[in-house]
């Protein structure tokens, strides 16, 4: 029943990442798409009062977020120069 539909849910949303990053000239993007996804939801299950914010949780929320910026500002690698 729901985990069936979950999991196709999950399925359809890689297959349509896939689909959207061959169409895409930006494979960057695609690439800081998915560690923001879990740095949104923390942020706003924190904001909504959902989950209660400790060390660990905001310090994971933070190197995420860092990691992010850094890949977006480098934009592909910080060998290339």
């Amino acid at each position: 029943g729901v985990v069936a539909r979950l999991g196709g849910c999950a399925f359809g949303t890689q297959i349509l990442a896939i689909v959207g990053l061959k169409l895409s000239a930006d494979p960057t993007a695609f690439a800081l798409y998915q560690p923001a996804q879990p740095v949104a939801v923390a942020a706003a299950s924190v904001a909504l009062g959902w989950d209660k914010p400790d060390k660990a949780r905001l310090g994971g929320v933070l190197l995420a977020a860092l990691g992010c910026g850094v890949a977006a500002l480098s934009r592909g690698g910080l060998g290339d120069g």
